[in-house]
């Protein structure tokens, strides 16, 4: 994982290393690789082992995987097979398809019966 927590400026080369949360304050960003298991849902209790931190951010409960956070994601399947739900439905994401996602409630599933490895860049937002 990469990331700042505040914005940008350069060339002070500002956000260089491995910042503590996984997810970013408002105007921060974080770059992150992470794979998910066959059969495994990124949840609370369950979180994935190259997203140590993961469970800290979970705002809901009951160990499902649903959540929401106060980012903008940017993501691309790199390898493997992912579920993205939403409220409204779901979509299958297979190798080199992208999703930008604005905050909104979700949970990631891979149902597939091999590892799926997914990258992501988030920025971090203020919810009103």
């Amino acid at each position: 994982m990469w990331g700042a927590d505040q914005p940008h400026e350069y060339p002070s080369g500002a956000g260089r290393g491995a910042p503590e949360a996984i997810f970013p304050p408002p105007g921060g960003s974080r770059f992150v690789v992470f794979s998910l298991s066959p059969g495994d849902v990124v949840s609370h209790d369950k979180p994935t082992d190259s997203a140590p931190g993961l469970d800290a951010i979970m705002v809901e409960s009951g160990g499902d995987g649903w959540h929401t956070t106060n980012t903008t994601d940017l993501g691309m399947v790199l390898e493997g097979e992912v579920v993205l739900q939403l409220e409204d439905g779901e979509v299958v994401l297979h190798s080199s398809d992208c999703i930008v996602q604005h905050g909104t409630r979700h949970r990631w599933l891979n149902r597939s019966n091999r590892a799926a490895i997914m990258v992501f860049f988030t920025v971090g937002a203020t919810r009103t």
